[in-house]
């Protein structure tokens, strides 16, 4: 095959492999180029391949630019909430991912269901008691928003929350209680 070594070594053999994954490589660089929708040139490709040119967004950038943005429109009370779901995510980063920081194009259903499972066994130092169902999906749901904002801005390309579906427990307050 024209582009090949000889392949009569067991080197040779290696080689070629090596130059087959390379050139499966840089086909994906340039099919993800397609599917965005970028203009391809030998350019691109390269910088696509080395990982270089545009930056990858990373999931804490995401939460500092939206709740930068956000700090304008939403009630103090929801920003909040916002700030708690951040911290949060940085505890799951550091004790069960082991790693600060996570690039957007690695979330998947697999983290929100190791982040939902993070959050259900959470047991906080202090006097508080562990988060209930709705209180899991409150935090998912925030995600949910931030993620679809990158969606939006373009920082990704598929939604992690595409094929998972939160779970609320319907809460029903009895009216009959008279407060004083």
């Amino acid at each position: 095959m024209k582009g090949s070594g000889k392949a009569s070594s067991e080197e040779g053999k290696k080689l070629n492999n090596y130059l087959e994954d390379i050139r499966n490589e840089l086909g994906d660089c340039y099919r993800a180029l397609q599917v965005n929708r970028k203009i391809i040139t030998a350019d691109s490709i390269k910088q696509a391949f080395q990982r270089t040119g545009e930056e990858e967004h990373t999931l804490k950038k995401l939460v500092t630019y939206h709740n930068t943005t956000a700090s304008n429109t939403l009630a103090w009370g929801t920003l909040k909430n916002y700030f708690t779901t951040q911290k949060y995510l940085e505890l799951f980063l550091k004790n069960q991912m082991k790693a600060k920081d996570l690039h957007l194009s690695e979330l998947n259903y697999k983290f929100i269901q190791d982040f939902e499972y993070f959050l259900r066994n959470y047991q906080p130092i202090d006097h508080h008691a562990g988060m209930s169902n709705n209180g899991v999906m409150k935090h998912l749901e925030r995600l949910r928003k931030m993620l679809t904002l990158a969606m939006r801005l373009e920082w990704i390309t598929r939604d992690p929350f595409e094929k998972y579906q939160m779970k609320f427990v319907k809460v029903n307050y009895n009216s009959s209680l008279i407060f004083f």
